[in-house]
């Protein structure tokens, strides 16, 4: 995660929207059309140069010097813009470090974070130094307050006794969870799948209540599992900044979009237990899948692989098939054995824990055996009346 910027000298005067579709379009991987036309919109600049060598003489190169340099990766150089990868440590000092020689260079400054343009002109002037930054529990704080009506107006409502997590319950009773992925001043999604009576076999065999495992919505889109998405380089980042108050403000807005437009038909496509089956067998994603992760390597992965790629997911998928394709519980609880074999044989700590198979075994016997329904606590006994 960093902190990024663009510089550029636009042939029209942009405002903050045209600002926003041309640095997105700037951010394609490939030389798309979009990409094309959005260079053609900006000077070819000999100034960018003079601006480079006047900011790297401030802040070296990650490649000159990686314990000194505030960026994340090297500064990318083109003919028409330069963008840089800023670590969020230092981003308010390089930030108007940036906007400032800009300025002085006749130079434009977009924010993404932000979704605004600096622009160069006599009354310009860039954002104070050090501009106060939140504490990460109070970005957080902040964040968490603007998107839960939003996420209770989507059907969504606070897992109890989990931690910033919100799920709603469809009519065959699977469980569609929304979660965040934390960082120190940023926030990502992940989803998850669930079902009560899954979760309860779950219990059974470990003898203690597990959590949903959970995915990032972001990987699921990169592997084109959300339906009639395909993967583009200019979608797919997921990951919103906290720091600040502006950040949080549009980090709410991005991720309630982000929900809506990409967690919101994952779950849809999986309202159903034959929609659940379906999912782990499917031998083609929903969507196109980025070029360089080919069904192939799907293949290899195996069902696990699809969504919770290590042990407590196999189990909680082995589960989840089980309840949607009773019949075939034998067939299911052997394939989930022979991944835990593979992963044992290639030593895949990463994925493979010692415990697995008797695990396995246990949760094999729960369900097979009926669920006991918890005893009720006996009700405490009145206070008589004075």
């Amino acid at each position: 995660m960093s902190f990024d910027l663009a510089v550029f000298r636009p042939l029209h005067a942009l405002d903050d929207a045209a600002a926003t579709a041309l640095y997105i379009a700037l951010c394609e991987g490939a030389a798309t059309p979009a990409r094309r036309e959005a260079e053609a919109a900006l000077a070819t600049e000999p100034k960018l140069e003079a601006f480079y060598a006047a900011l790297t003489a401030i802040y070296p190169e990650l490649d000159d010097d990686e314990d000194d340099s505030p960026f994340a990766c090297a500064i990318e150089r083109r003919p028409c813009a330069i963008i840089l990868n800023v670590s969020f440590s230092r981003a308010d000092e390089v930030a108007h470090t940036v906007e400032k020689l800009a300025l002085a260079h006749g130079l434009d400054t977009f924010d993404p974070q932000t979704s605004k343009l600096l622009r160069a002109g006599p009354n310009a002037e860039p954002r104070p130094a050090g501009t106060p930054k939140l504490k990460p529990k109070d970005g957080l704080d902040r964040f968490v307050a603007g998107i839960g009506p939003k996420l209770l107006a989507l059907g969504f409502a606070p897992v109890p006794r989990v931690k910033h997590a919100w799920a709603r319950t469809v009519e065959s009773g699977i469980t569609h969870q929304v979660s965040l992925n934390l960082g120190t001043r940023n926030v990502r999604p992940d989803v998850a799948i669930g079902h009560p009576t899954a979760a309860a076999w779950l219990d059974a065999a470990m003898g203690k209540r597990e959590p949903t495992p959970t995915m990032g919505l972001e990987y699921l889109y990169f592997q084109g599992w959300i339906p009639g998405r395909p993967w583009s380089e200019t979608e797919g980042d997921f990951e919103y900044a906290i720091c600040h108050a502006e950040c949080v403000a549009a980090a709410i807005a991005d991720f309630t979009r982000t929900i809506q437009d990409y967690a919101l038909p994952f779950f849809d496509a999986l309202r159903t237990l034959p929609a659940l089956a379906d999912f782990y067998q499917r031998p083609t994603s929903y969507a196109v899948a980025r070029p360089n992760w080919t069904m192939a390597r799907e293949k290899l992965s195996g069902f696990a692989g699809r969504y919770w790629w290590a042990s407590r997911g196999l189990l909680h998928g082995t589960a989840l098939r089980t309840l949607a394709e009773p019949d075939r519980t034998g067939e299911y609880f052997a394939e989930a054995r022979a991944r835990a074999a593979l992963w044992k044989e290639k030593d895949a700590s990463a994925f493979f824990k010692p415990e697995l198979f008797a695990q396995l075994d246990a949760l094999e016997a729960a369900t097979s055996a009926p669920l006991e329904a918890k005893p009720k606590k006996a009700a405490k006994p009145k206070k008589p009346k004075a």
